[in-house]
């Protein structure tokens, strides 16, 4: 893969560790950082993840657990050789529809209290293994949930009761590779 990272995004990756006090993230070794496999971002400070994070597009497992933080740019969605996301922000509002472009993942941990839907489209991630969503307040469940055919495990828990559980069901049962299901609705 080629290394897209520039002195410019470098600087504005370290510029924004250093506005959240994030030490272990100033690096300015070119390769080192575009060769990063496991990026886990922890602060509750945190309000905006820059978009220069994502040219790292090595990495294979992101984690983000930031609590102020409202909304994940698109950007995301260049991180192609991504397996593994793990998104737990209280407050994010949503999404971005680009999610679709992560086409390497196999798992996906969601929990966002305020995270009212997820996007459609995330029914193009046909190489999902494991999909985990603990959104209290979601109201949907993306269509399309049969076409996840590798889906060994899926973890749902919604407190509001708006959930369909009837639609819900009727894509689960098609997926012939589950081995695994818990849903806890209210």
């Amino acid at each position: 893969m080629k290394n897209n990272l520039t002195e410019k995004y470098i600087k504005t990756i370290n510029k924004w560790a250093e506005k959240y006090g994030i030490k272990e993230l100033k690096i300015n070794d070119k390769e080192k950082i575009f060769n990063l496999k496991q990026l886990c971002i922890f602060n509750t400070n945190i309000k905006y993840i820059p978009a220069a994070i994502f040219k790292l597009t090595n990495l294979k497992s992101l984690s983000i657990y930031c609590n102020n933080l409202n909304r994940l740019p698109k950007e995301i969605c260049n991180l192609i050789n991504l397996k593994e996301l793990y998104i737990h922000c209280e407050n994010l509002k949503s999404l971005p529809n680009e999610i679709e472009r992560l086409t390497n993942l196999e798992s996906i941990h969601i929990e966002c209290e305020n995270l009212k839907q997820l996007p459609k489209e995330i029914h193009n991630l046909i190489k999902l293994k494991r999909f985990d969503i603990d959104c209290p307040n979601s109201e949907n469940f993306p269509d399309g949930i049969a076409k996840l055919i590798n889906l060994e495990t899926i973890y749902i828990i919604n407190s509001n009761g708006k959930l369909n559980l009837q639609y819900l069901i009727g894509g689960i049962v098609k997926l012939n590779n589950l081995k695994s299901l818990y849903i806890d609705i209210e």
